[in-house]
């Protein structure tokens, strides 16, 4: 079995991480996962070890469970032929001891970063494009307002909330030479350098990526499994800014609610 490199896409939804990862796709000993289930159904696996009353009555040792969480989890995406692997799974945010119980080498996260207010105005335009979406049924549900502030709040609590909360356990959690960060804005603005840094950080050679004619092998049905937001992983051929102005949006109220919202969490890892 040849030995992978491992790392770790996270950021939270609508921050630019799919075209980010058809652009890194371009490299070809490099294979960015689709959206993926792996740290769900590893934390399954030991949930279901450490419940089992085989296990509980008899002498079975820790090493074993993380011998079969990591095998497992090497074993996932070894039928790629690329020798990188970029995981994409938000969820190991959450779950960093277990990850680092299973890797043999250090965590290794690119945290791709955008501001909470461009973040939630793209979730409010997707839904705008796509009535009646299950974000939007919610809200109507509750037999209140399907206006803006309706909606962002239920795109907060049921979306963004838990990855902006990830996004706090990373920093906390890790040293700063496990994690990069590169700015959605930067990555639009100046990707060549964006990607020299992220080259850097992982100590690859360089390869020439290409900002325009991006495509994608990825297929998401977004409409089926995405709750009715077709178009949520659309990629644009060419790199470039399209989004709306989030204050006009959202209105000034709600930008600046978000706009706290976003320092608050910051703050809280850059003391």
């Amino acid at each position: 079995m040849n030995k992978k490199q491992h790392y770790f896409l996270i950021s939270i939804p609508r921050s630019g991480s799919t075209i980010f990862s058809a652009i890194l796709s371009q490299n070809l000993d490099m294979y960015v996962t689709p959206t993926t289930f792996t740290s769900t159904l590893i934390s399954n696996v030991e949930n279901t070890w450490k419940r089992h009353f085989v296990v509980q009555s008899n002498n079975y040792i820790e090493d074993q469970l993380n011998n079969v969480l990591s095998a497992i989890f090497n074993s996932f995406w070894q039928h790629r032929s690329e020798s990188i692997i970029i995981h994409n799974d938000r969820e190991w945010a959450h779950k960093l001891n277990q990850l680092q119980r299973i890797l043999e080498d250090p965590i290794k996260v690119i945290f791709l970063d955008r501001d909470l207010p461009s973040i939630m105005t793209s979730w409010i335009d997707i839904s705008n494009k796509n009535p009646n979406n299950e974000y939007f049924e919610r809200v109507k549900n509750k037999k209140i307002s399907t206006n803006i502030d309706n909606l962002s709040a239920q795109f907060w609590f049921d979306v963004v909330k838990r990855y902006a909360e990830g996004k706090k356990k990373l920093y906390d959690s890790l040293k700063p030479s496990q994690i990069l960060t590169i700015n959605y804005d930067d990555l639009i603005n100046n990707p060549t350098e964006q990607l020299l840094k992220f080259e850097e950080f992982l100590n690859l050679s360089h390869w020439e990526y290409q900002f325009e004619n991006i495509t994608s092998d990825t297929i998401y049905d977004d409409e089926r499994f995405f709750n009715g937001l077709k178009g949520l992983h659309t990629i644009r051929p060419k790199l470039e800014k399209t989004s709306k102005n989030p204050k006009e949006i959202l209105g000034e109220s709600l930008y600046d609610k978000f706009i706290q919202l976003d320092k608050s969490i910051n703050e809280s890892f850059l003391q």
